[in-house]
């Protein structure tokens, strides 16, 4: 039985690519699962360590940080560019950081060089979830990571804001 275990991955900054790492690593069961070329079409550089994210249905994400993009890699291996640097269309993805999933599929995208967020839902659609205005009192500066809980709820950090988000699975943010 093939079993994807989230950031049981291991990330290549230099040669920009990610394996995964199934049973026992020791027994040579290590399959790299993207590299600098991507999807053929749209290459993948600087992978971070937060910059990957497994589904319960077995797809892994990954984000590039000098690329402004991040995958999916089914468990079949078809790799698909989710985002890319222009973000939602009307705001940009600059530097990504960290990915999440929720139980619904939908992944969550960080990126420090623009100070937002991105939900990509599970048919595609891409939306902004919080932008550096944060709460609309309190900013957010440089995202650096995310987390979803059991409900759908989004948790940010903001690095150099200090500070911490919660994005509420309807939209508020607190």
């Amino acid at each position: 039985m093939r079993q994807i275990l989230p950031r049981a991955a291991i990330l290549g900054r230099a040669i920009a690519c990610v394996f995964l790492v199934t049973g026992n690593p020791l027994a040579g069961q290590i399959t790299e699962i993207i590299d600098a070329t991507g999807d053929g079409g749209n290459s993948l550089t600087l992978p971070l360590f937060r910059s990957i994210a497994a589904s319960g249905a077995g797809n892994v994400y990954v984000s590039g940080s000098a690329t402004d993009n991040a995958f999916q890699v089914t468990p079949g291996g078809t790799i698909t560019q989710i985002i890319d640097a222009t973000g939602d269309g009307t705001n940009g993805l600059s530097e990504p950081q960290a990915v999440a999933v929720d139980s619904s599929g939908n992944v969550y995208v960080t990126a420090t060089g623009s100070d937002n967020v991105f939900q990509i839902a599970a048919g595609g659609a891409i939306t902004q979830i919080i932008d550096a205005t944060g709460d609309g009192t309190n900013a957010l500066t440089d995202p650096n990571d995310v987390a979803v809980d059991t409900v759908g709820n989004v948790y940010v950090t903001g690095t150099s804001s200090n500070n911490a988000f919660q994005i509420a699975s309807g939209g508020g943010i607190t």
